[in-house]
């Protein structure tokens, strides 16, 4: 669910950017091989919490989707990002930008 401020502070009309890694994109291309993803508990795990790592919770398109619709904000676009230009392959986990509306 999205956090409560964000709906509090954002007035009618306004809009509000996400970046946000795609959770299918980092179960299929691991995430900088630092984190696995048990399907248990749907979380990434740290290999190695020694280096301060934490669970992370990630979220498909589709369950942003539902999420954001749910708090009744309205998506004006989902944009795709993935590295710099020039970069020789594809980095671990794909960026998404989302730009919702109240």
């Amino acid at each position: 669910m999205v956090a409560v401020p964000l709906l509090s502070a954002l007035k009618p009309g306004g809009k509000c950017l996400f970046e946000v890694y795609n959770k299918i994109f980092a179960i299929s291309q691991g995430i900088e091989n630092y984190w696995y993803y048990d399907r248990k508990t749907d979380l990434f795990i740290p290999k190695d919490k020694s280096k301060g790592l934490y669970n992370v919770k990630l979220y498909s398109r589709e369950e942003w989707e539902n999420m954001l619709n749910d708090n009744d904000l309205t998506i004006c676009s989902i944009g795709e990002g993935c590295g710099w230009k020039g970069d020789s392959k594809l980095p671990p986990y794909r960026i998404e930008y989302i730009i919702v509306k109240k």
